[in-house]
């Protein structure tokens, strides 16, 4: 996917937020609901942005209100096609579709007012393991390369942002620690340049 193909595919996109939803939600056969993101769409996807995983909600209607509570659905493959998020006011949601293939996972990401945010490509090696991403967004774009070591472990993601007219900006690393167990132990955001670490997840 290049910057080119990716800005069209954003432009097709943008206006098709109802025919998504429906054509998705009707292969939804089994709904799941945290309060706080809990499955990992991508390679520690909620860990990335601070979050720690949420605790199930095991009967929606006794909920006051939908804020921070997130929705799973499911498709009889047991594949999560879209996620719900709550917001504060009522029957209001942001929306992620997910669209996985043998070679590639695309990601739409809609706000409740059916607007379009942010269309992700994920490339896939032969293992099924996400080699490279590139998105579009309203205020800019990204392209992440991942680097895994020891195979299958994820160790590194090169992120390199860009702003509304794909001019680079500052690039970045994300570097994750394990413990012996293997399980994530940490994130730590650094620059290219190395000025500063700054840990972004703690288990």
């Amino acid at each position: 996917m290049t910057i080119e193909e990716i800005q069209k595919e954003y432009e097709t996109n943008a206006p098709l937020f109802n025919k998504i939803l429906n054509d998705v939600e009707q292969h939804i056969v089994k709904w799941e609901y945290y309060r706080g993101p809990f499955y990992e769409i991508t390679p520690f996807s909620y860990q990335r942005y601070g979050y720690q995983q949420g605790r199930l909600v095991k009967d929606i209607a006794r909920l006051k209100t939908m804020r921070n509570i997130f929705g799973y659905g499911f498709d009889v493959n047991g594949n999560i096609i879209e996620v719900k998020e709550g917001l504060g006011i009522p029957e209001a949601y942001n929306y992620e579709f997910i669209f996985k293939g043998s070679k590639e996972i695309s990601i739409l990401n809609y706000n409740n007012r059916k607007v379009l945010r942010n269309i992700s490509f994920y490339t896939l090696d032969v293992n099924k393991n996400i080699v490279r991403m590139i998105s579009k967004g309203k205020q800019g774009g990204r392209i992440e390369e991942y680097s895994y070591c020891p195979f299958p472990r994820l160790d590194r993601i090169k992120i390199r942002q860009f702003d509304e007219s794909w001019e680079e900006g500052a690039t970045l690393y994300h570097s994750f620690q394990y413990d012996v167990d293997n399980t994530l132990k940490s994130i730590t955001k650094t620059p290219v340049t190395g000025t500063y670490t700054e840990i972004i997840y703690m288990s």
